[in-house]
């Protein structure tokens, strides 16, 4: 399944890079990851990090869209995201 991430509202499908995922419950989780923009280098489009977010959703499948939940004390990016039963 290809996560289509526009629905997060604050950011693009383009925006968002190194998130950390994992799935339980039937639902998938996304948080956090690197917040991007487009800029120029040597004449050429590509994307530039522009920040951290410490952003949580969930995705639910049946509507197709994505419910923010409580935000991670700390942003973070480049992250695995796990399970811990407990």
């Amino acid at each position: 399944m290809l996560l289509d991430i526009r629905c997060c509202m604050l950011y693009d499908i383009y925006s968002m890079l190194c998130v950390g995922t994992c799935v339980t419950g039937g639902e998938i989780f996304v948080a956090g990851g690197s917040v991007r923009k487009l800029g120029r280098m040597n004449g050429r489009q590509v994307a530039v990090p522009e920040s951290v977010t410490s952003d949580v959703w969930t995705l639910n499948v049946n509507e197709q869209s994505f419910e923010q939940r409580t935000s991670m004390s700390r942003a973070r990016c480049q992250f695995p995201l796990v399970v811990v039963d407990g």
